[in-house]
């Protein structure tokens, strides 16, 4: 009975000695720059293929919207430049729009110069060379806004 009681305190504390070790693994490597976007990633010319989203007027619930919509390639576009300025193309709506991106960690700034200098933060989900995933979230007290747009490189 005394050697059961002694493994059994060994393996509890074996199990904590474990557990704490895998904590710390956990906590040092999802902590790191990884996490953070390349601006160099972004440079070039990106098609919308899908965008799903919701519009929630708090006060009046009866304008609430949901969408999930995709477009053909060349629909809608924004190409990105080095030295910082964005063209949007939207056929589709048939409207333009230019300004200002930069990239702060996982989020993605859009100045529109044509908007009163309307800045947009997007929280960048996935960046590939070939996928960009964008995410737009907005919340007051008589609105909500949510959207999750895909776009796919075309040059």
């Amino acid at each position: 009975v005394l050697i059961y009681k002694k493994l059994t305190k060994m393996k509890k504390n074996i199990f904590l000695i474990l557990t704490v070790l895998l904590s710390f693994c956990v906590t040092t490597t999802s902590c790191g720059d990884d996490d953070n976007a390349s601006s160099s990633d972004l440079i070039g010319k990106w098609t919308m293929v899908s965008d799903i989203g919701y519009d929630n007027d708090l006060e009046n619930p009866k304008y609430n919207q949901e969408w999930n919509d995709t477009y053909t390639k060349g629909q809608i576009t924004i190409e990105f430049e080095e030295d910082g300025s964005f063209y949007e193309d939207d056929k589709y709506e048939n409207y333009k729009s230019y300004g200002q991106w930069r990239i702060k960690g996982s989020k993605l700034y859009l100045t529109y110069d044509d908007e009163d200098d309307y800045e947009a933060a997007y929280t960048i989900a996935i960046m590939t060379t070939n996928q960009l995933i964008l995410e737009l979230y907005g919340k007051d007290q008589y609105y909500e806004h949510y959207s999750k747009t895909t776009w796919e490189r075309i040059d």
